[in-house]
């Protein structure tokens, strides 16, 4: 924007902690609009399954066999809000306010994908809110020092690859050698040549239909290629039991995916995916 300062921001999310997985059931599903009358989570549902498998990973034992889970209660009295107030947030019958996400975040020891999921699902935005536009030139030249050393592509907001490196045409070459732009989703879970390379492939469909589920739910009446991209995935006989336990994944940190976000809002190219693959 005119007279507007240029801010970039950067956030890279490392490896860590391996033992987060599914927890909780999967939650009824909102019927879909012009989707193949298959069912799109809804950003209240993902939301109540972030917040109710986190409360389940970080609650106690009290001798018993089953291990309990961290109430409301509990985690609203440590968050610093009342029973009721907190209930709302986690139903998605309210927006969380920037403290207040803070705060549970923090008593949750969620990951940094799993802060920023929390974000999205419940204020509608990243913990870093973007701040003004950027060329995808400026964006190529920021990610290029850093995805030498492994397969790397630069992705929008519907997963569309927009840059590649050299390593990953030589790892995906089905993809780098079509027609068309290629696309992540498609490239790792509905390709076959993935699935009998990659050892990291279980993690990555975990990962990619999680992103699919949040990103359908928050811009797909906007964007029919998520629509188009989640009828693909949910059809799909190998995939599609993933996607639809989506709600239920909690963002561990894993080794297959390293991911760097540039504070921009242009078009949704602000993705830099370091794949160890």
């Amino acid at each position: 924007m005119p007279g507007s300062t240029r801010q970039k921001d950067c956030r890279v999310s490392g490896h860590g902690n391996r033992s987060l997985s599914f927890l909780g059931r999967e939650p009824e599903r909102a019927p879909s609009q012009g989707a193949s009358k298959i069912d799109i989570f809804t950003t209240k549902q993902l939301l109540e399954g972030l917040l109710g498998g986190y409360r389940a990973l970080r609650g106690h034992t009290d001798g018993s066999a089953t291990p309990r889970k961290l109430s409301q209660e509990h985690l609203a009295r440590l968050s610093g809000m009342t029973r009721p107030w907190y209930r709302q947030l986690e139903k998605g019958d309210r927006r969380g306010s920037i403290v207040e996400l803070e705060r549970i975040a923090q008593v949750l020891q969620m990951t940094s994908r799993a802060r920023a999921a929390l974000f999205r699902r419940s204020a509608g935005h990243d913990p870093l809110p973007f701040t003004d536009s950027c060329a995808p030139d400026e964006l190529h030249a920021l990610w290029r020092p850093a995805s030498e050393a492994q397969p790397a592509c630069t992705v929008d907001a519907a997963f569309d690859i927009w840059h590649h490196n050299g390593r990953f045409a030589s790892r995906f070459p089905h993809a780098t050698n079509a027609n068309r732009r290629p696309n992540l989703v498609e490239v790792l879970l509905l390709r076959p040549e993935p699935r009998r390379q990659l050892d990291s492939w279980p993690h990555w469909a975990r990962l990619l239909t999680a992103e699919l589920a949040e990103a359908v739910a928050l811009y797909g009446q906007h964007h029919p290629s998520l629509l188009h991209l989640h009828s693909e995935v949910a059809a799909d006989e190998r995939v599609g039991p993933v996607y639809r336990a989506a709600a239920g994944y909690l963002f561990p940190e894993v080794d297959c995916k390293a991911t760097l976000l540039e504070s921009s809002p242009y078009a949704g190219l602000r993705q830099l995916t370091l794949l160890g693959t």
